[in-house]
């Protein structure tokens, strides 16, 4: 028999966003995370994704990180595959790394809405 409980307090993130990250981390669970998002199905989707939350943010009035095009996005997410927890496969990680994760890409203004 399991027992599942629900975390107090649950972690400060949008699931949404939580739910697309685990999504893509966890499709591949043997593979470093690096491999994973230098996929070019990876690249396409999140950069898609960026453009989508940088058109909604814009339309919003939001302040949001400059726009850039797509090999300025590949060039910017080799630079947050430089942190070591890149390195790392996506079953051997905590939700606390996980959580990391997640704020690593929103820094560099790719969320997964």
């Amino acid at each position: 028999m399991i027992r599942l409980d629900p975390r107090h307090p649950p972690p400060a993130v949008d699931m949404e966003e939580w739910d697309g990250l685990v999504k893509m981390i966890f499709n591949r669970k043997n593979k470093k995370l690096a491999s994973i998002v230098r996929l070019k199905s990876t690249v396409e989707a999140l950069y898609a994704k960026y453009k989508a939350y940088h058109a909604k943010a814009e339309n919003a009035g939001e302040a949001v990180v400059a726009d850039v095009d797509e090999a300025g996005f590949k060039s910017l997410l080799e630079m947050l595959l430089v942190d070591p927890i890149f390195e790392r496969r996506a079953r051997t990680l905590s939700i606390e790394e996980v959580a990391v994760i997640l704020q690593l890409f929103h820094n560099r203004g790719i969320h997964f809405l």
